[in-house]
């Protein structure tokens, strides 16, 4: 009988184990998931950014000089505060806008 419930004990907490792991497998799958879309996106969207406020600098100069300090301000979001779990409500203090 003593057998029997240490069997199944064991049976039970490596069980646990196995789900334990596998959760922390799927974090890590999709963890790195989002650092690969990241890098795909993240240069695509920058190079079209700039392309359009090159466009912008013949057409409206101070447009333009605006959209550069937009750039800036979602880079360095995106290189320092995207790993952030919560964004204060109070991060932006203008909208942003389509350029």
């Amino acid at each position: 009988m003593v057998i029997l419930l240490a069997v199944g004990l064991r049976y039970v907490m490596r069980a646990g184990d196995i789900e334990r792991q596998m959760h922390e497998e799927r974090r890590k799958t999709a963890e790195a998931e989002l650092t690969w879309l990241r890098s795909q996106l993240n240069p695509h969207f920058l190079f079209n950014t700039l392309n359009n406020i090159s466009s912008l600098t013949q057409i409206d100069p101070d447009k333009a000089q605006e959209s550069i300090g937009h750039l800036s301000d979602l880079l360095r979001y995106a290189l320092y505060d995207s790993d952030a779990v919560t964004v204060s409500s109070g991060r932006w203090n203008s909208p942003i806008s389509c350029m």
